[in-house]
């Protein structure tokens, strides 16, 4: 029965070694750095890679966006004039610049990747962490005057959050 007792061990082992290595294992993930995300300007997606995920060395990519394409590759944008992509090697971790981020760029599904590691997730837009600035155009300015009194009608168009208003007269 000596055999056995061996045996038993060695499958105690390597199951034990089985579960630290499920325990251990590591992803990678996206966060958004931009916030509030202001609709117009830049927005930066860092993909955060934990130690031992990803080597310096391996392939570094982002896709996603409208139509679900390769958007950034070890640190080069397939539309420059929409994407940049930045690779820190000190910190293994990569972001993806939007430039101009419209509503065209939201709700849409970003993935990081590195090597065989990947996290996809949605980039929504919600009531909290967005801001429209209305463009020029889109604020609207009516005013008369009848018998001494002023009336004023201010529409503003395209705009996010609602603001809140107030008008002073001196």
């Amino acid at each position: 029965m000596e055999g056995h007792g061996l045996w038993h061990d060695l499958c105690t082992s390597v199951i034990l070694h089985l579960f630290l290595l499920l325990q251990t294992h590591t992803s990678v993930i996206w966060e958004i750095q931009t916030v509030p995300i202001v609709i117009g300007e830049d927005v930066n997606l860092k993909c955060i890679v934990p130690t031992g995920a990803c080597q310096i060395n391996n392939t570094k990519q982002w896709t996603g966006g409208k139509g679900y394409k390769l958007l950034g590759l070890n640190g080069y944008s397939t539309d420059i004039s929409k994407y940049a992509m930045k690779v820190n090697k000190s910190e293994l971790s990569f972001e993806l610049i939007v430039k101009q981020f419209s509503e065209d760029d939201a709700n849409r599904e970003y993935t990081c990747l590195c090597g065989k590691e990947q996290y996809t997730n949605m980039l929504m837009l919600n009531t909290t962490d967005y801001i429209r600035v209305p463009l020029e155009d889109n604020i609207i300015v009516k005013s008369y005057v009848d018998d001494y009194r002023m009336y004023l009608n201010l529409t503003i168009k395209n705009v996010h959050p609602l603001p809140i208003c107030t008008l002073k007269y001196n």
